[in-house]
């Protein structure tokens, strides 16, 4: 699994506490279009899009995953929304303990508007550069282990 992917899964999951389920998870994660992501203003989230390099096959397996273990939790069968739970938070806080110096640098580029997003990110293993890229609502994220 990838843990970029798993890390920006968590993310989109508290950020929609509960009002998504899991297709429409993988729609935002995926960037594709729905009346519901739009209703709800889930198409402006930094995750939307995020995961488009991906398959959508493969976004569903990393949402899967982590519901199996345990991170995240569907809340009914009537309307199967996904929520973050204790251990899904706890991984989330674990994966980026710390975040020293954000900035964003807003670039004017031919009618669209690119952000571009640098931290500092501590994990347990080491510390990481935390690079995310927005451009005509698709995001970029690249975690890079920093050396030396």
């Amino acid at each position: 699994m990838n843990d970029q992917a798993l890390f920006t899964i968590l993310q989109c999951a508290e950020k929609t506490d509960g009002l998504v389920g899991r297709g429409d998870m993988a729609k935002l994660l995926f960037g594709q279009e729905s009346k519901r992501l739009s209703k709800y203003k889930f198409d402006h989230l930094q995750e939307y899009g995020s995961l488009s390099s991906m398959d959508k096959k493969s976004v569903l397996e990393h949402i899967d995953h982590l519901i199996e273990r345990g991170c995240l939790s569907i809340s009914s069968m009537f309307f199967p929304m996904i929520t973050i739970t204790e251990a899904g938070q706890n991984r989330l806080t674990r994966m980026t303990t710390s975040v020293q110096q954000a900035q964003e640098i807003p670039v004017k580029m031919k009618g669209s508007i690119l952000a571009l997003s640098m931290s500092v990110t501590k994990k347990n293993s080491g510390s990481y550069f935390l690079l995310t890229l927005r451009w005509s609502g698709i995001g970029f994220y690249a975690l890079l282990p920093m050396i030396g």
